[in-house]
C-alpha cells in the first residue's frame, strides 16, 4: 500500500510542478477528489504558468465545485477541455464553471464515440440547454462540441442562444449529428450573428453533404 501511496504522491507532485511550468496540463480521471482538491489550492497561487486544463475521463460533482471555486481566485486559466464527461450534471457543473467565471474565454465538450448514443444523446441535450440559459453570462469566445449527437432539436437550441451572443467568435460543432433538418437554423445564426468569425462543422456528412442543406442555407440568408 505505501508503495500505491507513494506513487500517487510522485504523479500529484509532477502534475503539480507542471501547473508552474506547462500551458497546458492535462488532468486525467485516475485524480480523485483529494487529489483535485490539491491541485486546485495550487492553482489558486497567482504563480502558475497553466492557461488551459484538460480533464479526461469525467469529473465528480464535488470536484466541479471545488474546480469552480479556484476558477474564481485563478486568473492565468483561460480555457478548459472536458473529454468525455459522464452525467447530465457534469456537464451543469463543467458550463456553470465558465458562466461563473468570465475570464474563461474557451470551452471544449468532448465525448468518445464509443460510448453508448443513449447517453450521450442525454449528455447532448442537456449541453444545449445549459448553454442556452447561459447565454450572455460567460465571456465564452470559442466554444467546441464534439462527438455528442445535438441532432436537430439542439442545433435549434444552441443556435438560437448564439444567435444574439456579442462575445463567441468560434463554434466548433463536430460530428454532432448535424442533418439537412438543422441547416435552417445554422443559417439563420449566421445571418444574425455578426460577430462569428469561425464555423467549424466537419464530421457531419448528413448535412455537408445533403442538397437540401444547401438549399436551405440559400433560402435563409437570402431571405
Amino acid at each position: 500500500m505505501d508503495g500505491l501511496e507513494d506513487q500517487a504522491e510522485a504523479a500529484l507532485s509532477g502534475l503539480l510542478q507542471q501547473l508552474h511550468v506547462h500551458a497546458t496540463v492535462e488532468i486525467g480521471h485516475s485524480s480523485r477528489d483529494a487529489l483535485l482538491f490539491r491541485i486546485c489550492e495550487e492553482m489558486k497561487s497567482m504563480a502558475i504558468a497553466t492557461k488551459c486544463l484538460v480533464f479526461r475521463g469525467g469529473i465528480s460533482l464535488n470536484g466541479l465545485r471545488m474546480l469552480q471555486q479556484a476558477l474564481q481566485e485563478n486568473e492565468t486559466i483561460h480555457e478548459l477541455h472536458f473529454v468525455s464527461l459522464k452525467s447530465p450534471e457534469e456537464v451543469q457543473g463543467a458550463i456553470e464553471c465558465c458562466r461563473s467565471q468570465p475570464r474563461i474565454q474557451s470551452l471544449s465538450l468532448k465525448s468518445y464515440t464509443t460510448g453508448r448514443r443513449a447517453d450521450r444523446e442525454g449528455i447532448a441535450s442537456t449541453i444545449c440547454s445549459a448553454l442556452f440559459w447561459a447565454q450572455g453570462t460567460s465571456g465564452l469566445k470559442t466554444l467546441e462540441i464534439a462527438s455528442y449527437p445535438i441532432g436537430a432539436r439542439g442545433a435549434q437550441i444552441l443556435t438560437e442562444a448564439i444567435a444574439s451572443d456579442t462575445h463567441l467568435t468560434t463554434l466548433r460543432l463536430i460530428d454532432c449529428d448535424l442533418r439537412s433538418d438543422s441547416a435552417s437554423s445554422v443559417a439563420h445564426m449566421i445571418k444574425v450573428n455578426k460577430h462569428l468569425q469561425e464555423l467549424d462543422l466537419s464530421f457531419n456528412p448528413h448535412f455537408l453533404g445533403s442538397e437540401i442543406t444547401r438549399e436551405l442555407t440559400f433560402k435563409t440568408l437570402v431571405q
